[in-house]
């Protein structure tokens, strides 16, 4: 049984680096293997990019080039209504709804830059579930 299966456009591997652009010096576990699955719109070519998934027992690594997003969810019956949650190439992260449960730390929210609208935590006594109010 072979241990990759790849175009010049995708590739499914098992392995310590990806295939296509930057990914091929890309170690995200210290050099321990896992599965990738990598798709390129540029051939993989010297300067191409790629965007996958790489997995072991230890890590979950998602990436992409980031140039639409570098993470959109959907609900797939509400393809049209755009993204349920996005992460930017900027690490904005963007969700239709926001509920946070359990073990919640917020670092250095007093710091945050003048050009950034902050928002506040509101707890809902009878659940004592934390939610973002504008």
């Amino acid at each position: 049984m072979a241990d990759e299966l790849c175009t010049a456009s995708y590739c499914i591997q098992y392995g310590t680096k990806g295939t296509f652009g930057t990914a091929k010096t890309f170690a995200p576990n210290r050099g321990l293997p896992g599965l990738w699955i990598e798709g390129t719109s540029t051939n993989g070519g010297p300067n191409g990019e790629s965007g996958g998934i790489f997995m072991n027992d230890n890590t979950f690594c998602l990436w992409s080039p980031g140039d639409q997003d570098i993470l959109r969810v959907y609900d797939e019956d509400k393809f049209d209504a755009g993204p349920m949650m996005s992460v930017s190439n900027m690490g904005q992260v963007t969700a239709k709804a926001l509920s946070i449960e359990d073990g919640v730390s917020f670092k250095n929210l007093e710091t945050a830059p003048s050009n950034i609208r902050t928002v506040g935590l509101v707890m809902d006594p009878a659940t004592g579930k934390l939610y973002l109010k504008a």
